[in-house]
């Protein structure tokens, strides 16, 4: 399974509303960060995510609109928001590498 792409803020609120465990990256597409990270999403974390029941979408400002860096409080790109229950539980912004989002999924979306 490949990497899912919201294309407006109704579609990312909706499925933040009726998704149990969600993880948000906000990207853009001429930031070499994102690019990267979006690879590595799609071809490691999305297939092993899948066992886990996340489900994760990638949400680009050119796509969804500038009004979501307001509603969600972006300030970097990426940002990775994690939410539980339709509640933001958690965010890392920037990307240093995998294992920061590793270690916020498995401690706020994978904690018991």
């Amino acid at each position: 399974m490949s990497l899912q792409e919201v294309s407006h803020t109704d579609e990312l609120e909706s499925m933040i509303e009726s998704t149990d465990s969600l993880m948000v990256v906000f990207s853009k597409e001429q930031c070499p960060a994102c690019n990267t990270m979006g690879q590595w999403l799609d071809k490691q974390f999305v297939p092993e995510s899948n066992q886990s029941g996340i489900k994760v979408v990638l949400a680009k400002l050119e796509r969804v609109g500038r009004k979501v860096v307001e509603d969600f409080g972006l300030r970097t790109m990426p940002t990775t928001l994690l939410f539980k229950g339709g509640d933001e539980v958690y965010r890392v912004t920037g990307f240093q590498g995998p294992q920061p989002v590793v270690n916020a999924v498995n401690n706020h979306l994978l904690a018991i």
